[in-house]
């Protein structure tokens, strides 16, 4: 199934065209390739605003369904409560609605998360995943300072994403924040089971590796490279069973480096949290591994084969690597003083919001 290529921003792709003759070689072979990369799913939905990239949903702030479970009000020192009952009978906790408050005993309890200061004890931490204050050695604490994300704060489990949401990070696979914007995971997990295995080391160093510049692994642990050699490039593709494929580059531009969309910020749920039976299967996300590589230019293709980035298209046996980012071409020297280094982008990563930056 072609990929449609996920949401890309250039900070600076800036190229230039080295000295130095390589040689075409006459022998490049066609692309063979088998097609079998199903992306990962993950779950992406948060209680924050919705910023347009289509790896973020959006619910409901009042909504409580992700609040931490009830705690055991004789063990956790961080929870403040307030009535709301009256003689004239009026609705219990009514005005319970923050996701750190549960409704217990007619009581509106506020459990820890998103209180800073903490209310914890100087000897316990606050559990975000549970509500309650824990002893430091606790097997099973998720803690830490907040990071300020514009009018918000990301607590443990959450990561600000840079354009002012906070994104869930592992273990956890949502996002609960306060009316005032104080924000921590949900649905985070004590494990973090291995869901696959890497190809063997013989694989890896087998034909996989040869003329290698750059590698990446996706979430099924399949193995991914690019080579640096004379004539026409390859990218590679290593299963985890050891099967091989590759796809040959445009002309003979060189390849720099590989990266794949992987969902390791948002870990996948497979089954149902310990605390609830409730299982709603994720949602897939458009783009889980995605492959994108940068080309550079080393000689003889100034004005003539512009360097970039490129991603793959397993079904275009004609042309499965095409450019969709072209790079600037410049005359000058460049900061490393090499011209494999200097010739073309240098710098390529996919950002937490599931943008591809390119330096």
């Amino acid at each position: 199934m072609r990929r449609t290529m996920a949401a890309i921003v250039t900070m600076l792709a800036v190229g230039g065209c080295g000295g130095g003759e390589r040689a075409e070689d006459d022998g490049a072979s066609a692309a063979s390739s088998t097609t079998s990369t199903a992306g990962t799913t993950s779950s992406t939905t948060t209680d924050l605003p919705t910023t347009g990239d289509p790896g973020t949903a959006t619910q409901a702030a009042s909504d409580t369904s992700d609040t931490a479970p009830t705690s055991d009000a004789s063990t956790s020192s961080a929870a403040t409560t307030t009535s709301t009952t009256g003689s004239t009978g009026g609705v219990l906790c009514a005005d319970c609605d923050e996701p750190n408050q549960v409704c217990q005993d007619g009581q509106c309890v506020t459990l820890c998360q998103g209180q800073d200061p903490s209310p914890c004890p100087v000897d316990q931490l606050c559990d975000v995943i549970s509500g309650e204050c824990k002893p430091m050695d606790d097997p099973c604490v998720l803690a830490g300072p907040a990071t300020a994300c514009d009018g918000r704060s990301c607590g443990p489990g959450s990561v600000c994403d840079d354009q002012g949401s906070c994104v869930p990070v592992a273990p956890c696979i949502d996002v609960a924040c306060t009316g005032q914007g104080a924000c921590w995971g949900t649905q985070c997990g004590c494990e973090r089971p291995i869901a696959c295995a890497d190809p063997t080391l013989e694989a890896l160093n087998g034909p996989f590796s040869d003329k290698i510049i750059g590698i990446d692994f996706a979430d099924d642990c399949t193995a991914w490279m690019v080579t640096l050699r004379d004539g026409v490039d390859y990218l590679r593709r290593l299963l985890p069973s050891g099967e091989l494929s590759e796809w040959p580059g445009v002309s003979n531009l060189d390849m720099g480096e590989v990266k794949v969309l992987r969902s390791l910020t948002i870990p996948q749920l497979t089954v149902p949290l310990p605390w609830t039976d409730e299982y709603v299967p994720p949602a897939p996300v458009e783009g889980l591994g995605e492959v994108a590589l940068t080309y550079t230019c080393i000689g003889g293709c100034l004005g003539m084969d512009p360097q970039g980035v490129a991603h793959l298209v397993e079904d275009d046996p004609n042309n499965p690597l095409p450019i969709v980012i072209i790079a600037a071409v410049t005359t000058g020297n460049g900061p490393f003083g090499v011209p494999v280094a200097d010739a073309g982008p240098q710098g390529l990563t996919w950002g937490i919001d599931r943008v591809l930056y390119v330096g």
